[in-house]
């Protein structure tokens, strides 16, 4: 190919300008969905909002090239759906001065035929759609769509740089907010979406600094057998895992937040302002338990009564754990396969994730705080008309900051919305990092959690 014809088929990119007989995924949608489509200045607009149940087509072109699984197969689509950064989507303009940062993928509305762009990848993690297996081929015409404003590639004098131009634009796409029920984020104000991403970042700086208590299990166990002892760490850890299962905990989670409120250390005791005291490896308080506080000693360690007692302690602890996340999802935890008695929190469903985070943040903070951001994610929807879910952490987390990002100017709501139980924003900030710092937020790339630090040890034994 000539130099300038090259220049030429680079200048526009095209995903597709002519009919292709595909065999496409088929999914459908377990919860309510807009469609968007371009408007003329290329910017991504809401166009019809699709009813829970709606079934949607995803050309073929969108798939073969990255996914190698079985496409009847609905476990490996949906794996593949939220978890590929390969998959050659395309991002819009939002209309303002930020770079748009989400990815959409071209469909078709089965029934209609209408056309439009949809994020998909948030749907797989939240577990909201299902795979339609059809063997059928389907005929789809998607239209041009013209390279992107950020670079010309027309100036592009190869193939090597057509494909590095690639590479950075899906890399430029590629952002935190790759969730479509975050996409609402564009709509505020340099300033704020400037304010959101700091805070965020402070979040995660804090989970790795102010939460020192990051030592590997070993650490932990020899700390738990020089406080705890004559008791074994064996003998606590097969109670934990005994207790864990019957009450539907994942394991590891259990033992990171051990970590975090004592670093196994039997005799931790932390005075609180009301004059009650937070006692033991789960640092149970002794303001709100039926179980006394007996004051720290070896002959304490053995008694049932005594909150000092390991095991008294751990079910203390897990008895609460169980509580919140009851009140804050209204909702039980589900069964623990019988088959794998050592449940781990990243082989959960990403639904049931969020459940945990939201109860791990209750566990630390209390339930208004998580209850308020609830309060608020209802009002944005109905002021907005947007469709926000409320059980998606990434968008819980959001509204809990929201008075920090008050502080800073910033604004969530383009009006005077009150609070119904307001928070300190240091106390939110540490709050959060408290739950980054046990299980990773699903914006974070880092595996340097407390959680995940179990995970290995919970898998070998």
């Amino acid at each position: 190919m000539q130099n300038h014809s090259f220049k030429r088929v680079l200048s526009t990119f095209l995903i597709f300008s002519f009919i292709y007989p595909a065999f496409a995924i088929t999914l459908r949608l377990k919860t309510s969905r807009n469609i968007r489509e371009r408007s003329v200045d290329n910017i991504l607009v809401a166009d019809k909002h699709l009813p829970a149940g709606t079934v949607l087509i995803i050309p073929d072109e969108f798939v073969d090239k990255n996914f190698k699984g079985d496409k009847r197969d609905e476990v490996a689509i949906l794996n593949w759906l939220s978890s590929s950064v390969n998959i050659p989507l395309l991002k819009f303009d939002r209309g303002s001065s930020k770079v748009g940062r989400e990815f959409f993928v071209p469909v078709i509305e089965k029934e209609s035929g209408e056309k439009g762009w949809v994020s998909l990848r948030s749907l797989a993690k939240s577990d909201k759609i299902e795979v339609v297996n059809e063997d059928t081929p389907t005929e789809v015409e998607l239209e041009t769509v013209e390279s992107t404003p950020w670079m010309d590639p027309s100036t592009l004098n190869s193939r090597d740089e057509f494909n590095n131009w690639i590479s950075q634009f899906e890399n430029l796409c590629r952002g935190r907010y790759e969730n479509e029920e975050l996409e609402f984020i564009y709509g505020f104000s340099d300033d704020t979406a400037k304010i959101i991403d700091n805070l965020i970042g402070e979040i995660h700086d804090t989970s790795k600094t102010a939460f020192h208590n990051r030592d590997d299990s070993q650490r932990i166990i020899e700390n738990f057998q020089k406080t705890c002892a004559p008791m074994s760490f064996d003998t606590f850890y097969n109670e934990a895992k005994k207790y864990a299962y019957e009450e539907r905990v994942p394991l590891d989670l259990l033992l990171g937040i051990m970590t975090q409120e004592s670093s196994g250390n039997c005799g931790a005791v932390n005075n609180e302002r009301n004059s009650t005291k937070s006692v033991g490896l789960f640092q149970i308080n002794t303001g709100s338990s039926t179980v006394k506080s007996c004051g720290f000693s070896k002959e304490n360690l053995f008694k049932k009564d005594c909150l000092e007692n390991p095991i008294t302690n751990l079910k203390e602890g897990i008895k609460i754990l169980r509580s919140k996340y009851a009140s804050v999802n209204d909702d039980h935890p589900p069964k623990i396969s019988t088959t794998k008695k050592n449940a781990i929190f990243n082989d959960l469903a990403p639904l049931i994730q969020d459940k945990w985070r939201k109860a791990i943040s209750a566990y630390n903070g209390g339930e208004a705080h998580v209850f308020q951001a609830y309060r608020d994610i209802a009002k944005f929807n109905e002021l907005y008309e947007e469709n926000l879910n409320p059980e998606n952490w990434e968008i819980r987390r959001l509204f809990m900051l929201r008075k920090a990002i008050e502080r800073k100017s910033g604004k969530i709501f383009d009006r005077q919305i009150a609070y119904r139980k307001s928070r300190n924003p240091d106390l939110t900030i540490h709050n959060l990092a408290y739950v980054e710092a046990i299980v990773s937020s699903d914006s974070s790339d880092s595996d340097d959690t407390q959680g995940n630090k179990w995970t290995s040890f919970v898998l070998k034994h």
